[in-house]
């Protein structure tokens, strides 16, 4: 019985995971010239009271899906500008004493001679199967945590950062939806594009009515993407501006103003 319910619970709280371990960063991001070292440290915690961890750690390609805006993960050393292969690891299992820390090295070699201005990688902490056993009940629990470090390295020297919002609408409440702006971004450079867009809503008067930010964008090199963001706000029926500010490499700052006339009040 005991071994058909770890089973089953293993299961279970593998797709919910137990924060036991714990990493100092989620990022490692760099910029660096051809043939550069760069070395660092991710420090591993295991927070448990009682458990010891055993700690796998790994290295996979990692890709910006734009159309989804997520990230996606893809096996070591198939993505074309994968970084996965220049990183060492040092040590890759550790063992972690409950209430205790392991410092990991890194160390990451820039090759000489490089097609791509931007490369990319995720290093995963993967926790071998703690178990521990509720001896009330007589039932024994496993869990597994998976925590993921990316990696962006950056050859200044190849970057030539540039974009465009193409369109910019704001469609105004109404009976079944709120308020909505869409802008869309094209890419037109050689790095991931990271678009940053907030807003204020102001009358013919000048007077402020309402403030926020727009979903945050990601775009490829040569892709162009449309995101949608919607505001909640209250608004009086009558006419407004909706003033745009939108930021993105390298330190864009594109206005945009929109004039709308908002006929639906709660």
């Amino acid at each position: 019985m005991k071994i058909m319910l770890h089973v089953l619970l293993l299961l279970i709280i593998s797709s919910v995971a137990v924060y036991s371990l714990e990493i100092d960063t989620t990022r490692i991001h760099r910029e660096a010239e051809l043939g550069d070292v760069i070395e660092g440290i991710v420090n591993v915690v295991n927070s448990e009271n009682s458990v010891s961890l055993s700690v796998d750690i790994n290295i996979e390609d990692m890709v910006y899906d734009s159309t989804e805006q997520k990230v996606e993960f893809k096996p070591f050393g198939t993505m074309d500008n994968s970084c996965a292969r220049w990183i060492k690891i040092n040590p890759s299992v550790v063992k972690i004493p409950p209430k205790s820390s392991q410092a990991v090295t890194y160390i990451i070699t820039v090759p000489q001679e490089l097609k791509h201005a931007q490369y990319f990688a995720v290093l995963f902490f993967t926790t071998g199967n703690s178990i521990k056993e509720v001896t009330s009940e007589s039932v024994l629990i496993g869990s597994q945590t998976r925590m993921g470090v990316i990696v962006k390295v950056t050859i200044p020297a190849l970057a030539k950062p540039a974009g465009k919002i193409e369109a910019f609408q704001v469609i105004p409440a109404n009976e079944e939806s709120p308020m909505k702006l869409i802008y869309a971004f094209i890419n037109k450079g050689n790095i991931l594009q990271k678009v940053f867009g907030s807003f204020s809503i102001i009358d013919k008067e000048g007077n402020l009515f309402g403030r926020g930010n727009m979903k945050r964008g990601l775009a490829n090199p040569g892709e162009k993407i449309t995101i949608e963001s919607i505001w909640d706000g209250d608004l009086e029926a009558k006419t407004y501006d909706l003033i745009a500010e939108f930021k993105y490499e390298p330190k864009i700052i594109e206005i945009k103003e929109v004039n709308f006339e908002n006929q639906y009040q709660e």
